[in-house]
């Protein structure tokens, strides 16, 4: 017999005694008082109290078993069960992986700025400047459970969930206490909305919107042919503007999708050699027997690399009819953006040559960058903007102590399957040892396949943190994470009956099982606002976190009156930085 029938049968038990105490004490009540008088008159005060106390404790014990049963079968006892037991992060894990010390300790490689310091700025330092905060568990026993959980500054995170189980609610603690500068994508303004004020404290804001989402508009300008008179930038723009594109994932060969990040180079150079912008480039692509290309990069050979000019003119007179059709195509597909004007507008010549990428990295800034995503081809530029951040972001790290930043640079990354399709696999996997950190958010593990394959999505659950919210569906993902939580042993009780010539014996035997820790079902009803926690290195953990909007709002309404307070004289300063 198990555990839960054991229960099942005390309860019915107590039940059946309740009810017998209850019936016995009404059937006494209804003797005469006359009778009772007669026979124990020397004690009937102290029956007619009794008679009263028998009937509330039967009653009592009736309705406690009635509740018991219905409270035992109910979700939240289920939940309890399953969240208060063995399996989960211990104190041992939240000392190791988890906890405040943890991330602490961690910060001799994240923070070396505060961790080897001992003065009043390192005493000053909170918890949020070597880690992000995830929730306080709610899971295991006690110490552990009712702690503060974290990520240190070393860790990727990758947040799965359907739209409105509390992705964003969760990530915006992150991004509102992120230490460092922080590059953040997200398909709504609120994100900007309800932090630039806060982060404005810390650095200087910049936004990116090119469609004008929300009615923001943007603080600049960026053309994505900065920079490419040079052979590698010129290669890195054209791969992340032709891997941004959707189509690039559904070429019959996967050598088309190299030649046509080869030729989108070679017309990005041209058009920066030539001083034009991406609207030229556009143009060429629609037609693509226009030579003008190749006649700028003739022009240029001390810049252009050697077989350039003439392996593109080669291309364009190519009789491979079906090849040269399919590659045109995806190239035209990556600047697609182009036609239209308010975005154009946004990214062509002599845009952006101000905002210096390193000079940023160093201030503590935030770039927003936000894009509609029911419009995706605007990932090839968001993409290729994210790319060139971090690509300037790495060769700062690299001449900074410890070839790293300090403190780290955030990429939180919303919707990063289609506004932002950046090689999510490659960078996790190098970006921690130059002081960086990546969020990336998504809707289903079906996206991220859907963008970059079985392969790539597999490389990504390898190399990221994950943070599963309520709501999956997937029976197929379910599965493979409660197995990934892993599983504990429990005891197992069986009872039996045999026959035989000396009669009927009972038997009962124990042994240990395997169970689940956290089932499939379990983590698709996880509790609103509750987050199910799997870094990498550790036991699972669930936190319960509080929504981040709304702290969002609170400090903003704090730091506005401050500076009213502040300048009373003065109330258009408040709100300057909301109306601009």
């Amino acid at each position: 017999m198990s555990s839960n029938e054991f229960d099942t049968s005390r309860d019915v038990k107590t039940g059946l005694g309740g009810a017998a105490l209850l019936a016995g004490s009404i059937g006494i009540g209804q003797l005469p008082y006359d009778s009772v008088d007669s026979i124990y008159q020397p004690v009937a005060h102290v029956v007619d109290t009794a008679l009263t106390v028998g009937g509330v404790a039967g009653g009592l014990l009736v309705a406690g078993s009635v509740a018991h049963g219905f409270y035992g079968n109910s979700r939240t006892a289920h939940r309890r069960r399953v969240f208060h037991a063995p399996g989960w992060a211990n104190r041992h894990s939240f000392a190791d992986h988890l906890g405040a010390k943890a991330i602490r300790r961690a910060g001799q490689q994240t923070r070396p700025s505060l961790a080897n310091r001992a003065d009043r700025r390192a005493a000053k330092a909170t918890n949020s400047d070597f880690g992000q905060f995830l929730g306080k568990a709610v899971t295991g026993f006690r110490p552990a459970r009712g702690s503060e959980v974290f990520a240190d500054f070393q860790k990727s995170l990758l947040f799965v969930a359907p739209p409105g189980a509390g992705k964003t609610a969760l990530m915006l603690h992150s991004l509102m206490d992120a230490p460092g500068s922080v590059l953040a994508t997200s398909t709504k303004p609120d994100i900007y909305t309800l932090t630039s004020e806060l982060r404005a404290e810390l650095g200087p804001v910049y936004l990116f919107n090119p469609q004008n989402v929300g009615g923001l508009l943007s603080t600049f300008g960026w053309d994505p042919l900065i920079g490419c008179e040079h052979y590698q930038v010129a290669q890195d723009r054209a791969t992340a503007l032709v891997k941004g594109t959707r189509a690039i994932t559904a070429m019959q060969e996967a050598s088309w999708g190299e030649k046509c990040v080869e030729i989108m180079s070679k017309y990005l150079m041209a058009a920066r050699l030539w001083g034009q912008d991406l609207r030229a480039v556009a143009y060429w692509l629609a037609h693509p027997d226009d030579e003008t290309a190749v006649r700028i990069l003739q022009q240029f050979p001390s810049h252009v690399p050697d077989g350039w000019a003439a392996s593109l003119e080669a291309e364009m007179r190519s009789s491979a009819d079906r090849m040269k059709g399919s590659i045109w195509s995806l190239a035209r597909g990556s600047v697609s953006f182009m036609s239209n004007p308010v975005i154009a507008q946004a990214c062509t010549k002599g845009a952006g040559e101000s905002f210096n990428v390193k000079e940023f990295a160093l201030s503590r800034g935030t770039l927003y960058l936000l894009g509609d995503s029911s419009d995706e081809t605007i990932a090839p530029l968001l993409a290729a903007l994210t790319d060139y951040v971090y690509r300037d972001f790495k060769a700062l790290a690299q001449v900074q102590p410890g070839e790293r930043l300090d403190p780290p640079f955030g990429f939180f990354l919303d919707e990063v399957t289609k506004i932002t399709p950046v090689p999510l696999a490659d960078w996790a996997a190098d970006i921690r040892s130059h002081g960086g950190y990546i969020t990336a958010i998504t809707q289903s593990f079906a996206q991220i396949e859907d963008r970059w394959g079985k392969e790539g999505l597999a490389a990504i659950k390898g190399l990221f943190s994950k943070v599963i919210l309520p709501g999956i569906q997937n029976l197929q993902d379910l599965e493979e994470l409660s197995k990934l939580v892993g599983t504990r042993e429990v005891d197992a009780v069986s009872e039996g009956e045999t026959d035989s010539a000396s009669g009927r014996s009972k038997s009962r035997n124990r042994s240990k099982r395997k169970e689940l820790i956290l089932p499939p079902e379990d983590i698709r009803m996880l509790p609103p606002m509750h987050a199910l926690i799997m870094i990498n290195e550790s036991k699972a953990v669930v936190t319960k976190f509080k929504h981040g909007q709304i702290r969002a709002k609170k400090m903003t309404e704090g730091l506005r009156a401050a500076k009213a307070k502040a300048r009373p004289d003065d109330p258009g300063t408040v709100n300057a930085q909301v109306t601009a």
